[in-house]
């Protein structure tokens, strides 16, 4: 028996998972005042990619919860939460939240 996969793949980072759990809010370090909600990993991506950060924040849909992202490891929530884009019972670990 094959064990279920709940990474997303090329295709499927570009739309929200079907239960939306988790929803990231982020501000770019610019001085504009421009924050920006967003559900998918390819819009987190993007954003966070080549963008100085001055905060994001998770909010955790399913336990009702806000949390702060570590600005420096980012890149290593958005690989953990892309393996596990369709698990809704996967939770952030405490290493990524301040």
């Amino acid at each position: 028996m094959q064990a279920r996969s709940f990474r997303a793949n090329a295709t499927e980072i570009n739309k929200n998972p079907a239960v939306v759990r988790y929803v990231f809010i982020l501000k770019l370090a610019d001085g504009r005042d421009y924050v920006a909600p967003t559900t998918t990993y390819r819009t987190l991506k993007e954003n966070t990619t080549g963008n100085a950060l001055e905060y994001l924040k998770v909010v955790d849909l399913q336990n009702n919860t806000v949390s702060e992202i570590r600005l420096n490891t980012v890149e290593s929530l958005l690989d953990e939460w892309r393996d596990n884009y369709f698990n809704t019972e996967w939770d952030i670990p405490m290493q990524f939240t301040v």
